[in-house]
């Protein structure tokens, strides 16, 4: 198949599904490994604020929830993104399979800078473009082969290229979700944004602030300068 005739939206549908299956199946691993030595418990997570900010996207899909109901470290992986959930991985190492914590501790890298922009620009609707998906299909297909506790990602990584762009475009089988289906390929997002301008964290308007910050770093009336602002807005 050649990626490069393909339009960015089929590339984005291909990665979203390699996305899910490698998700799926880190967070199997964590149920099964992880989660049974944290009953009733987000300290797994790390930090409370860490812990606070997933529980607060839980709570949104449901007010009622408690932070110690019954099963709650199984029900948060859920609002956990890839990253997040390699963290975890990584963080619990006590609780994890050596052979497999070091696997993965051996590819956090690639993670970080292959996995991470692809899933960033899925998710903002950006252009994929053939090089960046190849490196990251070639990635999944890395993994999938260097460890058995990739079940899902082995599936997809072997039969994703085959889907033909009208499957894709139809989501036969619901292989994608509805949401993302609709960002893809139904234009909902609006596309004047400016891109972003930061190492791929989709945050824009960084390039001028990062000046303007070193500006006064660097300036001899300034002895100390701090930046304020909501969590998650890009601070560190």
């Amino acid at each position: 198949m050649h990626l490069r005739s393909e339009p960015t939206e089929i590339r984005q549908a291909r990665g979203h599904i390699l996305i899910g299956a490698f998700e799926g199946d880190l967070r199997k691993l964590i149920e099964k490994q992880i989660c049974p030595n944290f009953f009733r418990s987000l300290s797994f997570l790390g930090s409370i604020e860490s812990q606070t900010t997933a529980f607060h996207r839980l709570s949104l899909d449901f007010p009622d929830a408690k932070i110690d109901d019954p099963n709650i470290e199984i029900q948060i992986l859920e609002y956990l993104d890839t990253l997040q959930l390699v963290e975890v991985a990584l963080r619990n190492k006590a609780h994890i399979n050596s052979q497999i914590f070091k696997h993965v501790q051996v590819n956090n890298k690639a993670l970080q800078d292959i996995f991470r922009p692809i899933r960033n620009k899925i998710a903002h609707s950006r252009s994929i473009d053939e090089e960046e998906f190849s490196a990251f299909y070639e990635l999944c297909t890395k993994l999938s082969r260097e460890s058995e506790i990739w079940i899902q990602l082995k599936k997809w990584s072997e039969e994703v290229l085959d889907l033909s762009a009208h499957e894709l475009r139809e989501n036969e089988g619901g292989r994608i979700s509805n949401k993302i289906h609709k960002k893809i390929f139904h234009d909902l997002l609006f596309h004047n944004l400016p891109e972003e301008d930061y190492q791929n964290w989709s945050f824009t308007g960084r390039k001028n602030f990062l000046e303007k910050v070193n500006l006064e770093l660097f300036s001899n009336n300034r002895n100390l300068v701090q930046l304020h602002g909501q969590g998650g807005i890009g601070k560190t």
